[in-house]
């Protein structure tokens, strides 16, 4: 008796699973942020374990020796999604350097010009942290300059 109780809560469980990433899907397809937080998280990319590493690709304005992050948060032209693949290409292809680095500074500046066009010079950033640590002290993280616009 407490068999199939148990197999009925699982079956209802996943069935709810599948329905609530479906329906996240179709979300981020019309726009709308999702509601199942696991549809595109690390559940299917990395279902045994978590490698506690990640890098994250930031553009930083300068302004008098100061540098500031400019946030991620969705503009006119592009939405968040938009903003982080466009930084993680353009850094695959600096480091790789498929193209004269005129051309990343010249892409670098416009893209920066487009999100906050008050600075005179834009950086690339690749930030590296674990996220537990991170939990802990939200400055605990590594800098690597990719690509400065001047």
């Amino acid at each position: 008796m407490n068999f199939k109780r148990n197999l009925k809560i699982v079956q209802i469980l996943f069935f709810a699973s599948v329905l609530f990433s479906c329906i996240s899907f179709l979300n981020k397809k019309i726009g709308v942020d999702e509601i199942y937080p696991f549809f595109y998280w690390k559940l299917y990319t990395q279902p045994l374990g978590n490698t506690y590493s990640y890098k994250n690709y930031r553009v930083y304005g300068v302004h008098k020796n100061d540098t500031i992050r400019i946030p991620n948060k969705g503009y006119y032209n592009l939405n968040k999604d938009d903003y982080y693949y466009f930084l993680v290409y353009e850094a695959k292809k600096i480091i790789s350097k498929e193209k004269p680095i005129a051309y990343y500074k010249t892409r670098l500046k416009d893209f920066g010009q487009m999100l906050h066009p008050n600075f005179p010079e834009y950086l690339l950033i690749e930030e590296k942290f674990n996220p537990i640590e991170i939990a802990r002290d939200s400055l605990n993280f590594e800098t690597t300059i990719i690509l400065s616009s001047k």
